[in-house]
């Protein structure tokens, strides 16, 4: 009965995996994006090869997608089975992907994350400050431990589109973008590393 599961395992997260590429793929050619201009600050850090922590909040994920596919961020998902879809599909487009849960190896997997932004490429991580449960919109500590441990400032970010999908039943009412929707990406604030210092002290 095993095996069985594997197998069924196997398909399932493939499957899901390949179902998750056409669409993304064939609904991206749909979409007009605009994007704020980065702040000069983290222009600067990113040009001199060091770390920036990008934060948003879960709801805005799928919108954001369609402005960083491809630009290679380092970002963290859950050890279950639909992480694992999630996972190979954020790879396929590029992303590096450390695996962690809320619940088991939650520190793991944001060590993984640490590690991943300095061994990797690019030095960029992107977190859901509020996943992957909740409650929406209220920020957890994970985003200072990754600041913390990559002596990187936050850049907040979000994510508007119209018109979307949204999953009302949802902790964080998340959306998608349907086709030909447009997407703003707006940035906030930058927190540096040295108030974040400051905050931990």
């Amino acid at each position: 009965m095993k095996i069985f599961k594997l197998i069924k395992s196997f398909f399932k997260v493939w499957g899901g995996t390949c179902l998750a590429l056409l669409l993304f793929k064939t609904l991206k050619l749909t979409l007009r994006l605009d994007e704020d201009t980065l702040p000069e600050e983290i222009k600067s850090i990113i040009l001199a090869g060091k770390p920036v922590v990008l934060a948003h909040f879960h709801e805005d994920e799928w919108a954001l997608l369609g402005h960083y596919s491809h630009r290679q961020l380092n970002v963290l998902v859950s050890l279950s089975e639909d992480g694992s879809i999630m996972a190979n599909f954020l790879s396929a487009q590029g992303f590096y992907v450390a695996r962690g849960s809320p619940s088991r190896r939650a520190a793991a997997g944001l060590l993984q994350l640490v590690r991943s932004a300095e061994t990797k490429k690019t030095k960029l991580v992107s977190l859901a400050i509020d996943g992957p449960k909740g409650p929406r919109r209220k920020a957890k500590a994970g985003v200072l431990f990754l600041a913390e441990h990559l002596k990187a400032p936050i850049l907040t970010g979000a994510a508007f589109a119209k018109p979307v999908k949204i999953f009302g039943r949802s902790w964080s009412r998340a959306f998608v973008p349907l086709p030909f929707a447009r997407i703003q990406l707006c940035y906030g604030p930058v927190i540096q590393y040295s108030a974040i210092e400051a905050l931990l002290d």
